[in-house]
């Protein structure tokens, strides 16, 4: 039992200003958090001192009291003024407190861009890098950037196989060679030979492709690749897959390419960068799935008629000037210490230290290196330096060049070109020279990295694709509409960017971006070609913004059947930005659900224990908004049961949906047109969460609570003009805090 010593104890510690905080917790808090229940895995009978310690632990308090989950609706409550006060304290004390981390490390995706921005090459470094750890955010967060000994064992192989690549130990070797149809080969699944072409017919399930056994890369190097092929029995055009691996293992493939053909094309052309052993095939990727029991001869359906394949390379590596200067041995780089400095300059934008420099030509100049050894070593120790790997984010406030360094982050995932850095003191000092950058920034093809990396982190658009749809169940869907469905948040969040349109229009719009694929399954007339384009819709369509998207509600669904849980946590975290985080050491008692005749009654059920009620009660209602949709993404009038006869047939059964469900506030929402209505009336909850990840994204940190008045005030700017996207990040850039750290 919590003694009278121990209470003594604790009131000893307070003080005149946290006083109420502690009165506060002693009286609504201790009987459910103190020594003997610890609900939660939380207790809160503990010294002030320990408790004002925990930053963490009072964000969670505040959290709680803010959005009323706590005290328990059935337990005492306090008054709105003690509750309030006591918000504001505990706010203030975290404020007071919170420290911003100093260590940002630059991620994979940016350590792969800066290399082939600053060279002017297109390797693929990601998979020699280890991950970046996310949580509560963006991977990009110092806070959770460890850098362990197995991970810089990555960074120095990676950095020895840039050394490697760039400088080869002699000249390449230019080749023409060209392959017909007595060269090609294939599964002799779906494909075949004729005395004229070899013809593509199916992708999947035998994973038929085209490649040449005797077509070897035998150095590294970039390579031109024409082939003449045309499209047989249909007049649409088709899109072929570009894969490196082993032909003889093609569900191994890794996949680098997708390009449409047209019927009007004759010669299919691409450039790759490849190592010494790659073998290059190609897949008919927009085939339909079709049984070769039969002869493919015999199959009347789209193919591909390949003729011949033109490769020339490896073509030489055209670096750029300023790289070019650094590795010609001119009298002002005629030392190892100034060719190190030369090479920190170019590719950190920083200056070491004479002591440093020193240090390392010293030891380099030890083992009596070539001089093309020599330079691959220095190459080697600067990317593998925290000169390189960490951003120079330590002063209080940022100079002109980290200033600059930070928008090219933020925009590009690289460093800044240099455009950037000649106008590095006017954007700096002068926010209208700022916004006219940070708009050409944008129309960069860079630009495409930021968004596709924000919005895969933000809306996990990387999980759409994981769960392919059984094909006995969903018999009309293919995989590039799957693909399709993966790129759509990223088409429909550049156009709301790039023509400044407002954001409410990610609760709700009147168009959707699509292409060939997805006008097919959203039924939204005919869109030609693989680009994605905008198109309007009628009015009472059930698409339009974020959630309606099909992507989103197939990655919050299994593999037969929807789930109402995921879509509901999907949307409180991702849309309103909440913290899902499930209570610990929380023991469950399973409901009786005999007698429940559909999945609501389920849900309902678990609503009536005590453990469950406070995240469910929240969370079920806008997942059962939705039953509407079924795992694909589909509108649907009825649930459709999947029954497992085997692997080539299932069975049916049919039951109505009831999708009408009760939010905490008492509104009620029944379809997707009631669910994007409550979403519109929490557009401010909404809006300042879409703000806070840009904010967090652009700082690579979690935000402080200093943070959330910064955006509370760019909301309200951004208020009278109905919040433009574009005017909500050049507000953001230009903001004095955005010089912070």
């Amino acid at each position: 039992m919590k003694s009278i010593l121990y209470f003594l104890v604790c009131v000893n510690f307070l003080s005149a200003t946290d006083e109420p905080v502690f009165t506060f917790i002693n009286n609504y808090c201790t009987k459910c958090h103190d020594e003997d229940l610890q609900k939660g895995d939380l207790r809160l009978d503990i010294p002030q001192e320990e408790l004002l310690k925990d930053l963490n632990l009072l964000k969670n308090i505040v959290n709680v009291l803010s959005k009323n989950e706590m005290p328990p609706a059935k337990k005492k409550q306090p008054s709105p003024e003690e509750k309030d006060s006591v918000i504001k304290i505990l706010t203030q004390t975290v404020k007071d407190n919170q420290v911003v981390g100093l260590l940002k490390r630059i991620t994979r995706e940016e350590y792969n861009h800066i290399v082939n921005d600053t060279f002017n090459v297109k390797l693929d470094l990601k998979e020699m890098l280890p991950k970046d750890h996310s949580e509560h955010g963006f991977n990009r967060s110092g806070s959770h950037q460890t850098l362990s000994p197995y991970a810089m064992m990555q960074y120095i192989k990676a950095a020895n196989y840039v050394s490697q690549s760039l400088f080869p130990d002699r000249s390449t070797t230019f080749q023409t060679k060209t392959y017909g149809v007595p060269d090609f080969n294939g599964t002799q699944r779906g494909d075949y030979k004729t005395n004229d072409a070899f013809v593509l017919t199916t992708n999947y399930p035998w994973r038929s492709n085209l490649h040449v056994p005797n077509l070897k890369i035998e150095e590294f190097g970039e390579y031109h690749f024409e082939y003449v092929l045309k499209i047989l029995n249909s007049d649409n055009q088709q899109i072929i897959g570009v894969n490196i691996g082993d032909a003889r293992f093609p569900t191994n493939f890794k996949k680098v390419m997708q390009l449409p053909f047209k019927t009007s094309d004759q010669k299919l052309t691409f450039d790759l960068t490849l190592n010494a052993g790659d073998e290059v095939s190609l897949t008919f990727d927009s085939s339909k799935t079709w049984s070769v029991d039969s002869k493919p001869t015999m199959y009347h359906g789209e193919k591909l008629s390949f003729e011949k394949l033109t490769v020339t390379g490896p073509h030489k590596i055209n670096l750029p000037k300023k790289i070019q200067a650094i590795t010609s041995n001119t009298a002002q780089l005629d030392t190892v210490e100034k060719k190190i400095k030369a090479w920190v300059k170019a590719l950190c934008f920083n200056d070491i230290s004479d002591a440093e420099v020193d240090d390392v030509a010293e030891k380099i100049k030890a083992l009596n290196l070539s001089e093309l050894e020599q330079r691959r070593m220095i190459l080697e120790f600067v990317l593998c330096s925290p000169y390189f790997l960490y951003k120079n984010e330590d002063r209080v406030k940022l100079n002109e060049l980290d200033f600059s360094k930070r928008l090219a982050s933020f925009l590009w995932n690289s460093i800044p070109d240099d455009q950037l850095m000649s106008h590095a003191s006017a954007v700096y000092q002068n926010n209208t020279a700022l916004e006219n950058e940070v708009k050409r920034m944008l129309l960069d093809p860079k630009s495409d990295r930021f968004i596709e990396d924000f919005i895969q982190q933000w809306l996990s658009t990387d999980r759409i694709e994981v769960l392919a749809p059984d094909m006995r169940v969903y018999k009309t869907i293919h995989s590039l509409q799957i693909k399709a469905m993966a790129k759509e948040p990223v088409y429909f969040f550049k156009e709301i960017l790039h023509h400044n349109l407002s954001m409410m229009n990610f609760i709700d719009s009147d168009f959707i971006m699509c292409n060939d694929q997805l006008s097919e399954f959203y039924h939204v007339g005919k869109v030609e070609g693989h680009d994605f384009k905008r198109v309007k819709l009628e009015n009472g369509h059930l698409r339009g913004g974020l959630i309606s998207q099909a992507g989103f509600l197939k990655q919050t669904s299994n593999a037969f059947e929807t789930s109402p849980i995921q879509r509901g946590v999907w949307i409180l975290k991702n849309i309103y930005g909440e913290e899902m985080i499930p209570p610990a050491n929380v023991q469950i008692e399973e409901p009786d659900i005999r007698g429940a005749k559909n999945l609501k009654e389920i849900m309902s059920l678990h609503q009536k224990s005590n453990e469950c009620y406070r995240c469910h009660s929240k969370i079920d209602p806008f997942g059962l908004a939705l039953e509407h949709f079924d795992p694909v993404g589909q509108y649907r009038n009825e649930y459709r049961k999947v029954t497992i006869i085997d692997t080539e047939k299932v069975a049916f059964e049919n039951s109505p949906i009831d999708s009408k469900a009760k939010l905490k506030n008492g509104q009620m929402v029944s379809d997707m047109a009631s669910l994007k209505k409550v979403l519109s009336e929490d557009h401010e909850k909404i809006i300042k969460n879409i703000l806070s990840r840009l904010y967090s994204y652009s700082k690579a940190r979690e935000l402080c609570y200093q943070d959330h008045e910064i955006i509370n005030e760019i909301y309200h700017t951004l208020k009278p003009q109905n919040f433009l996207f574009k005017d909500a990040l050049l507000a953001m850039v230009t903001h004095p805090c955005f010089k912070d750290r």
